[in-house]
């Protein structure tokens, strides 16, 4: 329920005009209008079209790091109520890591809070995702996202029913069909190197093959700024 409403919410942020859009920006916090990001340059031949929405953790307590952007939010005018409920979102996501790196610190057979004691002030990310309606053209480097691993800890994936993702298994691309009520969870670039390859970083991309927009929301689960990464 709380999965769905968030990707409701995040629906009715990307239909505002996008004068309204556009001033809910701040650096690398709110918007990001389409065509901003490439991420596999070497095979794409233009940059995304999708558009997206960055919120990062809340500064508390006037506490921050070097890389603390304040969030940037529509008024309640505008989606009433939108502030409040990604902000919930956020938080619920934040405890589900928390739960799963217990799990995942079981599963390594190391001490269960190694991971989250270093969760006290988290660089984590939920970014909103809206993908045109467009098809992609994996011959002519055109993508909804390219090929990419994501470089934190773990992620945490919520998507509509539209199918589109694609991961990287034994050198061939496999779709993962959507999972509405589930969340698809992808190792991260920092879990490769804290566990010295054991558990590899997942590379996925988005190729669209119904001409359907999608939406997802990714919520990137990351420790302390101040975290030192070394092999377990």
């Amino acid at each position: 329920e709380t999965m769905e409403k968030t990707l409701n919410q995040s629906k009715a942020f990307f239909q505002l005009p996008y004068d309204a859009k556009i001033k809910c920006r701040n650096d690398s916090a709110g918007y990001n209008p389409p065509y901003h990001e490439i991420l596999d340059p070497k095979n794409q031949t233009r940059r995304e079209s999708k558009e997206g929405y960055t919120i990062r953790r809340e500064i508390v307590d006037g506490i921050k790091d070097p890389l603390t952007i304040e969030n940037v939010w529509p008024s309640n005018k505008q989606i009433p109520l939108w502030k409040h409920n990604m902000q919930a979102y956020f938080n619920a996501m934040q405890d589900l890591g928390i739960k799963v790196s217990k799990l995942l610190a079981k599963g390594l057979e190391i001490d269960e809070f190694y991971f989250s004691s270093k969760m006290g002030h988290p660089m984590s990310t939920l970014k909103l995702l809206h993908y045109q309606a467009e098809f992609s053209d994996v011959f002519r480097g055109i993508l909804g996202a390219g090929a990419h691993s994501d470089y934190g800890l773990l992620t945490f994936l919520a998507t509509d029913e539209v199918p589109g993702l694609q991961i990287m298994l034994d050198g061939k691309w496999h779709n993962v069909d959507p999972r509405p009520q589930d969340f698809i969870v992808n190792i991260g670039d920092m879990l490769q190197r804290w566990t010295n390859d054991f558990l590899p970083s997942t590379v996925h991309r988005v190729v669209n093959y119904t001409g359907e927009e999608r939406y997802s929301m990714p919520f990137f689960f990351e420790p302390n700024f101040y975290t030192k990464v070394e092999v377990i």
